[in-house]
């Protein structure tokens, strides 16, 4: 089933023109990816004017319009092999352990561009947000390199190129990967428009609670963790050989207090193992962010775009209402795209 076969045809979606239009140019690419591939069409372009290749697409929008959902669309029902998609985190973790990998050598970025190219022609990125100056480098050296190894790139994010590390330091180092996604990528904005997220409707157990008693049994009732005094209970995991202490564990599930998993010493990598060992995770205590907290809130953002990522089934008790969980300075615009994703993800069947 082709791309806009698909989409037409879901009835789980409300129909959005912007969406619908996006569709079509993804369409449009596949074809011409396609195209290059046929004999046929190598022998004709030589006698013919061809029309220069697309790099690929940086796709941008507020959060809940759908640009997980259409990238993802155009990766499923693109019928070649050597591709890949990747959230932004995950391609990160890849990348600094890449250029480990390759220290010695002049280059380290681009001979793990090259090492990409290898197995794959098209990468499909999502949730492309830079944040401090260390991605910053790597990403600007890293989009050349796979450009320049003819690697298309399908990418998704919440901010026009321009709006990229906005205010960043030393954000002169990035200009130049904003300028090549400006001048090699076809940029599309997906439109104005409700966040369907907002709009989804879910029936059964609520997975996001205030924090109470009552929750808490709950929560341990249908997840049958059957013990009189949970809230005292204490278990481990082992992530990245560092202990993280947790109230339950199963080969399944895992049981949190925030401060145990967003507390201090965790990074990006802690979540991307736990959502490789857990299908579901239950978090405890969540907190109101205020500006004492953008640290925790900063993790916090990064473990639910890793759980959210990975599909994990996320249950949650939290001490204000999930929708107003953020009320700090630094991080707002980064938060309402939790704010969105845990409305999804609450009212998940």
């Amino acid at each position: 089933m082709s791309i806009r076969e698909n989409f037409s045809s879901n009835k789980d979606i409300e129909y959005d023109q912007y969406q619908a239009n996006i569709v079509d140019r993804l369409e449009e690419l596949q074809k011409e990816i396609l195209d290059e591939r046929s004999i046929k069409n190598k022998f004709l372009s030589l006698f013919r004017d061809e029309k220069p290749k697309s790099n690929g697409v940086y796709l941008w929008g507020d959060v809940g319009r759908g640009k997980t959902y259409l990238m993802d669309l155009f990766y499923e029902t693109l019928s070649i092999k050597d591709k890949d998609r990747k959230h932004f985190h995950r391609l990160m973790e890849n990348i600094h352990n890449g250029t480990q990998q390759f220290k010695n050598q002049k280059d380290p970025i681009q001979e793990v561009a090259k090492s990409i190219s290898v197995n794959h022609k098209v990468m499909c990125i999502d949730e492309f947000y830079i944040e401090d100056i260390a991605d910053a480098m790597i990403m600007a050296r890293l989009i050349e390199s796979l450009l320049n190894e003819g690697i298309r790139l399908i990418m998704t994010s919440n901010c026009k190129p321009d709006e990229l590390y906005k205010n960043g330091l030393q954000r002169d180092l990035f200009v130049p990967a904003i300028n090549r996604i400006n001048g090699y990528l076809e940029v599309i904005h997906i439109g104005e428009g409700k966040d369907f997220r907002q709009s989804i409707i879910g029936e059964g157990i609520e997975r996001i609670a205030i924090h109470t008693e009552d929750n808490i049994q709950r929560l341990a009732i249908y997840h049958e963790c059957f013990n009189d005094d949970l809230e005292r209970c204490k278990s481990t995991i082992v992530v990245r050989k560092r202990e993280i202490e947790c109230i339950v564990r199963t080969n399944e599930l895992v049981w949190f207090r925030f401060n145990s998993i967003c507390g201090d010493k965790r990074s990006v990598k802690d979540y991307i193992d736990i959502a490789d060992q857990f299908k579901t995770v239950v978090i405890t205590e969540v907190p109101e962010f205020d500006q004492e907290c953008e640290n925790e809130a900063r993790r916090f953002i990064a473990l639910v775009d890793e759980l959210y990522d990975r599909d994990i089934d996320l249950f949650m008790t939290t001490f204000v209402d999930h929708k107003n969980l953020y009320n700090g300075i630094k991080l707002k615009d980064e938060f309402t795209r939790t704010t969105s994703r845990l409305v999804e993800m609450n009212k998940k069947d």
